[in-house]
């Protein structure tokens, strides 16, 4: 597969670009099976935007294919900082990572958690945080791959574990 000419930023919500992406990319990501396989409720999607822009703690990172014109949004990457008082450090915590179908396996997931990484470095966070579907084997496989720890993965009762990575 050739591999488009990637560039990772940091989304700027107030730009109306930069928020059709995301919430286009969400829409997406829900419209995946392992999401519920739907669009986002429409009372939802009308909210989503503005509630990012006003949630102080949320950090947003798109992927774009600059082979097209105009450029494509073709990955998310959605973060909201926490702390952690085991570490006395903040953390950072991975909410959403999605990347279009058409563009998978080209490193654009990769490239977005490296800028999570980064930018949980450059924060101090003492860790990363992720949940992963327990039926995403995909998705566990590339977790494991970027040095996340499942230590031991129970099941919270929705079906989800809770991952972490040390920066």
């Amino acid at each position: 597969m050739t591999r488009s000419v990637l560039r990772i930023a940091p989304a700027d919500l107030s730009r109306e670009p930069d928020a059709a992406a995301v919430l286009a990319l969400l829409q997406e990501f829900a419209r995946e099976p392992v999401s519920g396989g739907k669009d986002l409720p429409p009372e939802v999607a009308s909210r989503l935007i503005a509630g990012l822009r006003a949630h102080p703690v949320a950090r947003l990172w798109l992927a774009w294919d600059d082979e097209d014109r105009p450029a494509a949004a073709v990955g998310l990457a959605v973060c909201q900082i926490g702390f952690s008082t085991f570490l006395a450090s903040p953390t950072l915590n991975l909410h959403d990572l999605f990347v279009a179908a058409a563009h998978r396996d080209r490193g654009v997931g990769r490239a977005l958690m490296d800028a999570v990484h980064e930018a949980a470095r450059e924060l101090g966070c003492g860790k990363v945080t992720l949940e992963v579907n327990r039926d995403n084997a995909a998705a566990q496989r590339f977790y494991r791959r970027l040095g996340y720890d499942d230590g031991q993965p129970g099941d919270r009762g929705d079906g989800v574990w809770f991952w972490t990575r040390r920066t």
